[in-house]
């Protein structure tokens, strides 16, 4: 995982400078990039929450229409979700996956999707970070 975020410094740096050797100032500073496109791979929960199943009608009704409109959305990947949480935008659609797979996506009642995102240079530090402190609370619960 560090080297994904290592790769990110040196694009985001000047890489092209220190590997080309590139003559002028202006195709130098033409690979310091601000924002990163980043596409991935999500899952939609169509399940609704266990939490929402078990409690009565009325509570299921406003919990329908607090929710309404947002996904629950699972990241395969750890970073995924910090770098989401750190986009300048982001949207999800619809992705073509293999029968097999579908069914057995239908089978948990998730949907596979791709999300793509934007995120600024700046912040991957703090996606960084996040997914770090992400990671040492999983390993202390004792999933490592």
């Amino acid at each position: 995982m560090d080297g994904l975020f290592q790769e990110l410094d040196d694009i985001g740096g000047e890489w092209w400078w220190k590997s080309e050797k590139s003559p002028t100032e202006a195709l130098r500073g033409a690979f310091q990039f601000d924002h990163f496109l980043i596409l991935t791979r999500v899952y939609r929960d169509d399940e609704p929450a266990a939490e929402a199943a078990e409690a009565g009608p009325a509570a299921k009704k406003a919990k329908q229409a607090a929710t309404a409109g947002v996904q629950r959305l699972i990241y395969p990947k750890p970073e995924d979700e910090a770098f989401h949480a750190h986009a300048a935008w982001a949207f999800t659609f619809p992705a073509a996956v293999p029968e097999p797979s579908a069914v057995a996506d239908r089978a948990n009642k998730l949907t596979q999707l791709r999300l793509a995102m934007c995120v600024p240079a700046s912040a991957v530090k703090a996606v960084q970070a996040q997914t770090q402190r992400l990671m040492a609370s999983f390993a202390e619960q004792g999933h490592a």
